[in-house]
């Protein structure tokens, strides 16, 4: 059984850096916090053990099945609740099944071209409502059809047009035929439960609370030290940090990645953080003025270069993508100290 690392400890091993670790990822857990009359963005941050890493014994290039030679111990019975990265990018797919007598994994999405035979992956649970938020430890007001409740929101990114699955916490409800005595997460749209909601790697979440106090809660997890593969559509996009002791602007690569502001064009990415009084501050990636050939993130509403504006662990930001196409970003992963 590894330890549970607090916060402050966690801060002493690590730092913010694109590296691979070195050594056993720790565990440990962090705090999110969400205001009181308003919106929040929160993030799982922290993730899931791996269940099974290995490198592929011929390239995955091409296809939607990665083998591994069958000695490799390919779990059996993965499904669409398991994710597969690629370790050195961050690229990552969900899972569709797997075949531990053939050593295959099957994936949803077509691997990237060109990569090596040896190419190495690492598989471990989605993060969910249920994994992220438990039984409702933030403590949010409780959904029961009939007084105001706080909503936890899930974004489509990708979606035509972008749409937001709405959820509320039930808790001691008996739905329908089935009594869930320990609460369950209740999608508002179709009234179903689905504590196994997927939120999506790179992703953040967005909480609606109508109570009048604030809110924390810990989280427990493993500390992600691979970068991770983040799809921005166009419109908007809820992006998470997956730093365990959070990042800056900058030094998260959002001044090189995001689409740039000239001044002139009106498409550009926009990266807005939310406030807790409510006031959501726009930034952008722009020439530095001083040396005229590097990037850094600006903030729109006062001018001021911000490339040490702080992502606290466990936020989200929201990126508007104006005027452009789909692409993807990289988040970097965080680095232990050996």
């Amino acid at each position: 059984m590894k330890p549970i690392i607090p916060f402050a400890l966690l801060g002493a091993l690590l730092a913010v850096g694109a590296a691979d670790a070195a050594v056993t990822d720790p565990v440990g857990y962090i705090t999110v916090n969400i205001v009181a009359n308003g919106e929040t963005y929160i993030s799982p941050t922290l993730v899931e053990p791996d269940v099974f890493a290995a490198a592929s014994s011929v390239t995955p290039s091409g296809g939607s099945v990665i083998t591994f030679t069958p000695t490799s111990g390919v779990p059996a019975g993965l499904n669409g609740s398991y994710v597969l990265e690629i370790k050195s990018s961050g690229w990552w797919a969900t899972v569709v099944s797997s075949d531990a007598a053939l050593g295959t994994i099957t994936v949803n999405s077509p691997f990237p071209g060109s990569l090596p035979a040896a190419t190495a992956v690492a598989v471990r649970k989605h993060s969910t409502l249920g994994t992220f938020l438990g039984e409702n430890a933030p403590g949010l007001i409780t959904f029961d059809g009939v007084s105001p409740s706080d909503e936890v929101q899930v974004l489509d990114a990708a979606g035509s047009p972008q749409s937001v699955t709405s959820f509320g916490y039930v808790s001691g409800a008996n739905l329908g035929d089935t009594l869930y005595p320990n609460g369950a997460w209740f999608n508002l749209g179709t009234s179903a439960v689905d504590n196994n909601f997927v939120i999506e790697p790179g992703s953040a979440i967005r909480v609606k609370r109508v109570g009048a106090t604030a809110l924390s809660f810990t989280v427990d997890g493993e500390v992600k030290t691979t970068p991770t593969q983040v799809d921005l559509f166009s419109n908007f996009n809820w992006v998470g940090t997956p730093l365990a002791t959070g990042g800056t602007l900058d030094g998260m690569a959002f001044n090189t990645q995001l689409i740039q502001f000239d001044g002139v064009s009106p498409n550009y990415d926009e990266l807005q953080i939310l406030r807790p009084n409510q006031t959501a501050v726009p930034f952008a990636s722009a020439l530095d003025g001083v040396t005229s050939t590097s990037a850094s993130m600006f903030n729109l509403a006062d001018s001021v270069f911000a490339p040490t504006e702080p992502i606290p662990e466990g936020t989200g930001v929201v990126i508007n993508r104006i005027g452009n196409p789909a692409s993807v970003i990289t988040l970097a992963g965080s680095v232990v100290a050996p």
